[in-house]
C-alpha cells in the first residue's frame, strides 16, 4: 500500500485565503482461504479461495474563503474525488459451490474439480461545487446561506468464467453506469438568547438518476427532497452545557446495488441487485451533556442517539442446502442468493455513550466509559432444500433482527516522578445477537501498559492482556497477549527501537459478529513472537 498528501496554503491578503489539498492512496491486498466441508462429521469437499484486490483513490480540495465588508464572507469550494477497484475472485472446488443454481449446473469438471473465475472493475468519479454565504445579521444572529450541486458517474463491470472459459448468459455479464446529479441549497439561521443558542434551517435538494443496464434499458428518475434540521444548546457556565440535535439525510444505493445481473460474493453466497432500490431516509436526534471543571479535574459527558430509518436498504435472501445423494457418499451445499429490498419495516437504532473522569492526585486518574446500543430491523428470508435437484422444503418468512451491545471501560493511571507510568484497566462486553437463532457473547479483558523513562535517552514500553471470551455461558477462548519495546536515542535525531510482539506466543484470535440473518464466531490464526529492530532520523 501506498499514500500521498499535499497541502498548499496560500494567503494573498488579510482578507482571503486559498487552500488546496491532495490525497492519493494505493491498496494491492491478496488473500487466500482454503475451506474443508464436513457432513455428520465425514469429510465431503474441499475448497481452495484466492481473492485480489486493487484499489486507487484520489481526493483533491480547492477553496477560497474571502471577507467581504464587515459583516459578510464568502467561501467557494471544489471536491473532486476518483476511485477505482478491481476485484479478482476465483474458487476452486471439489463439489460445484452453487450445485441447485441452472446457470451453475453445466459447470466444467477437469480432475474432479471445479473453477469459478470473476473479475469486477468499479469506478467512481465524483464533482461537487458549492459556495457558502455568511451574513452577521447583529452581535447575536448569523444566517448562512450554502447552494452547489454535485456530479457523479459510476461504471460497473462484471465477468465470470468457467475454466478461463468466459460465461456468456446475460445474467452473468454486467455492464451498469450510472450518473447522479444533486442540487442543493440550504440556509441556516443562527440566534442566541443569552446563554441560550438555536442554529434552524432546511435544506432542499433535486436529484435525478440516469441509469443505463447490460441489455440496453435505460431508466431515468428525478424527485426533489426538503431535509430540514434543528440544533440547540444552553451553557449553564463555561463549564457546563447540554446540546440536542435533529436532521434528516439520505443514503444512496451503488451501481452495484442496482445492478440486477448475478455476481459472486463469496463461496457460499451470490448477488443481484434491484433496478427499483431507492434512497432511505434517516431521521437523526441526539442529547449530550458535558461537564468539565478544572479546579476539581472532575469531567462528565453523556450522550443519547436515535436513528429512524423510511424505506431502509435492506437485505434479501434465499438460503439453499442441497443435499446431493450419490451411494453412501451425502455432499452437502450451502449457499445463498442476497439482493436489497426498500424494507416496509422501518429501522431503528438506539445508542447511548458515557464517560466519568476524576484526578484523585497528581500522580492518580481515573475514568469509566461505556457505550450501549441496539438496533432492531427486518430481513426477508426463504429456505429451500434441494436432494438431487429436487425441492423438498421451501419457507419463506420475515425475520426480525436484533442486536444489543455493551461495553464498559475503567482505566485507572498512575505517574510516578515523570519517570514511571502506569495504566491498569478491565474492559468487559457483552453481546446478544436474535435473528434465525440467538447468541449471547461476553468477553473479559484485564490489561495493563507501562512506560519507564529509564535515562534521558532510554524509553522501555510494554503492554500485556488477559482476555477471557464466552458464548452462551461456555467458554470458547482464552488468550494472553505481551508486547515489549525499547527505544534508545543513538544521536540528537536518531533513534534505535526494539520491538518484540506476542511474546507469549498466542496464535488465536476468536471475534463475533452479527450479518443479516447470521450470527458467526470467528478464530483467526495470527503471526507468532516476532521481533522488529527499526532506526529512525527526525528531520
Amino acid at each position: 500500500m501506498g499514500m500521498s498528501r499535499l497541502r498548499l496554503d496560500y494567503n494573498p491578503n488579510d482578507k482571503g485565503q486559498i487552500k488546496y489539498r491532495l490525497n492519493f492512496n494505493y491498496l494491492d491486498s491478496e488473500n487466500e482461504q482454503l475451506v474443508d466441508s464436513y457432513y455428520n462429521d465425514q469429510k465431503n469437499s474441499f475448497r481452495n479461495v484466492n481473492s485480489e484486490q486493487k484499489n486507487y483513490s484520489l481526493s483533491q480540495t480547492l477553496s477560497y474563503i474571502r471577507k467581504v465588508g464587515r459583516d459578510d464572507n464568502v467561501g467557494l469550494y471544489f471536491r473532486h474525488q476518483y476511485q477505482k477497484d478491481t476485484p479478482d475472485y476465483n474458487v476452486l472446488s471439489t463439489a460445484n459451490p452453487f450445485s441447485s443454481f441452472n446457470l451453475f449446473k453445466n459447470l466444467s469438471q477437469v480432475n474432479n474439480q471445479y473453477n469459478i473465475n470473476q473479475d469486477q472493475n468499479f469506478v467512481l468519479n465524483t464533482v461537487q461545487l458549492y459556495g457558502i454565504y455568511n451574513h452577521l445579521l447583529t452581535n447575536t444572529s448569523n444566517l448562512k446561506i450554502k447552494v452547489g450541486t454535485n456530479f457523479s458517474t459510476q461504471d460497473f463491470e462484471n465477468k465470470i468464467y468457467d475454466f478461463q472459459k468466459l460465461m456468456n448468459d446475460n445474467s452473468l455479464i454486467t455492464n451498469t453506469d450510472l450518473d447522479y446529479n444533486e442540487t442543493f441549497a440550504d440556509v441556516t439561521l443562527t440566534k442566541k438568547l443569552g446563554n441560550f443558542q438555536v442554529d434552524a434551517g432546511a435544506g432542499v435538494s433535486f436529484f435525478n438518476e440516469k441509469s443505463k443496464y447490460q441489455d440496453g434499458e435505460k431508466l431515468n428518475r428525478s424527485e426533489t427532497k426538503f431535509l430540514p434540521h434543528l440544533n440547540l444548546q444552553y451553557k449553564f457556565n463555561n463549564a457546563t452545557s447540554v446540546r440536542a440535535s435533529y436532521s434528516q439525510s439520505y443514503s444512496y444505493p451503488y451501481t452495484k446495488d442496482f445492478n440486477d445481473s448475478y455476481t459472486i460474493q463469496s463461496y457460499q453466497s451470490i448477488f443481484y441487485g434491484n433496478r427499483n432500490l431507492r434512497q432511505a431516509l434517516t431521521h437523526t436526534a441526539s442529547l449530550n451533556f458535558s461537564h468539565f471543571n478544572s479546579f476539581t479535574f472532575f469531567n462528565i459527558f453523556a450522550n443519547l442517539s436515535y436513528t429512524l430509518q423510511e424505506k431502509s436498504i435492506q437485505t434479501q435472501s434465499v438460503l439453499n442446502r442441497d443435499f446431493i445423494i450419490s451411494g453412501n457418499d451425502t455432499i452437502v451445499n450451502n449457499y445463498q442468493f442476497n439482493t436489497l429490498i426498500n424494507s416496509g419495516n422501518n429501522q431503528e437504532t438506539y445508542s447511548g455513550y458515557f464517560m466519568i473522569g476524576k484526578r484523585f492526585a497528581k500522580w492518580y486518574n481515573a475514568r469509566l466509559t461505556g457505550n450501549i446500543s441496539t438496533s432492531n430491523y427486518y430481513t426477508i428470508t426463504r429456505n429451500i432444500e434441494y436432494e438431487n435437484g429436487v425441492v423438498k422444503n421451501d419457507d419463506l418468512k420475515d425475520v426480525n433482527n436484533k442486536s444489543f451491545n455493551q461495553t464498559y471501560n475503567l482505566e485507572n493511571s498512575f505517574t510516578f516522578k515523570k519517570k514511571f507510568e502506569l495504566k491498569a484497566g478491565v474492559n468487559l462486553n457483552l453481546s446478544k445477537y436474535q435473528s434465525l437463532s440467538e447468541q449471547k457473547f461476553t468477553n473479559w479483558r484485564p490489561y495493563g501498559e507501562a512506560a519507564w523513562s529509564a535515562t534521558s535517552k532510554l524509553l522501555v514500553q510494554t503492554d500485556f492482556s488477559y482476555r477471557l471470551q464466552y458464548r452462551d455461558g461456555v467458554e470458547i477462548n482464552t488468550a494472553k497477549e505481551w508486547n515489549a519495546s525499547a527505544r534508545y536515542n543513538i544521536a540528537k535525531k536518531t533513534y534505535l527501537t526494539l520491538t518484540g510482539g506476542n511474546l507469549l506466543g498466542n496464535n488465536v484470535i476468536v471475534s463475533n459478529g452479527f450479518n443479516d440473518n447470521y450470527i458467526s464466531t470467528t478464530t483467526k490464526n495470527v503471526l507468532g513472537r516476532y521481533f522488529i529492530v527499526s532506526l529512525r532520523y527526525k528531520f
